[in-house]
């Protein structure tokens, strides 16, 4: 979380996430500069009720703070993590807690590997020389190419198959993961993702998939919004990768991804993400599910 959101997010979701039984703590990773609750900060930023709770939750250790990591770390485990599942939001990103039991009715039927998130949060993977169209030209030069999936509202045949690639930005992450991604991630590339940004969430999916390898390799699932659901991202113009044209950044994302994790031997040539194929639709209730998932930390 950075300077600019504080504000915005707090008075807007942390009521509604605070109030979800399935987070059982929250976790920040603070970029800003000087004390994310610092006395000057609460008093701009948060209302009174607000204030009251982030001072009880920080003595009960239901709030913490995470600083001074790299950006190419941030996938890496906080000190302190012990969930086994993560509800990993960016700060331009919020679900509420219906939204949530979405989530864990996927997660419920998952092998434990995968990332968890909707439809809009896939992306496309293709190689060079595959069929393009005129919106979607392949830069020969880089070898890979980057795209949004289809809108969920323009035929429900185009829903399948899925993106290969899913971002974490709004998703369920398992914890397993911040570990193969500290554990696998070449030195050298979390160096270069440190210097360009906007890179590690596609590593981390590609890793994802690669964890996966024996049995489909895919990176995830891709959930519909049961009754009452809803998510949000926004994009309010002050995002990191709002320096670099977007859709340039990420194809060099995902060549630079591929080809360092070739270089290291961690991939081969033939080996690709595969496309995800699974859309679930989650029971309405989760029944005893629920138990499985006492808590969930929010990241």
């Amino acid at each position: 979380m950075g300077d600019s959101r504080v504000k915005f997010w707090f008075n807007m979701f942390f009521t509604d996430l605070d109030l979800c039984p399935h987070v059982g703590r929250f976790i920040f990773d603070w970029w800003g500069d000087g004390d994310l609750f610092s006395e000057t900060r609460m008093h701009e930023s948060l209302d009174q009720t607000n204030r009251d709770k982030i001072k009880t939750y920080l003595d009960s250790g239901r709030v913490r703070v995470v600083t001074g990591r790299e950006y190419s770390h941030r996938y890496f485990r906080p000190e302190g993590l012990n969930t086994t599942l993560v509800l990993n939001l960016d700060d331009d990103s919020f679900l509420n807690c219906q939204g949530l039991r979405s989530l864990l009715a996927a997660a419920a039927e998952s092998n434990g590997k995968k990332i968890i998130t909707f439809h809009n949060f896939t992306r496309s993977l293709a190689t060079y020389g595959a069929a393009r169209t005129e919106q979607h030209p392949c830069d020969a030069s880089l070898g890979y190419d980057y795209e949004f999936p289809p809108h969920a509202w323009e035929n429900p045949g185009s829903l399948k198959p899925l993106g290969a690639m899913v971002l974490p930005g709004l998703s369920l992450i398992p914890s397993l993961l911040f570990d193969v991604y500290e554990k696998r991630m070449p030195a050298g590339l979390l160096k270069e993702i440190t210097k360009t940004v906007d890179c590690d969430d596609i590593a981390l999916s590609v890793l994802t998939a690669l964890e996966n390898k024996e049995t489909d390799s895919e990176a995830g699932i891709a959930v519909k919004l049961g009754e009452g659901g809803w998510f949000l991202w926004f994009d309010d113009g002050l995002g990191l990768w709002h320096r670099d044209n977007r859709r340039n950044a990420r194809r060099q994302c995902l060549s630079t991804v591929l080809k360092a994790f070739k270089a290291e031997g961690i991939i081969d040539d033939r080996w690709l993400p595969h496309p995800i194929s699974r859309l679930l639709v989650p029971s309405e209730e989760l029944g005893q599910s629920e138990e499985v998932f006492p808590g969930i930390t929010t990241g």
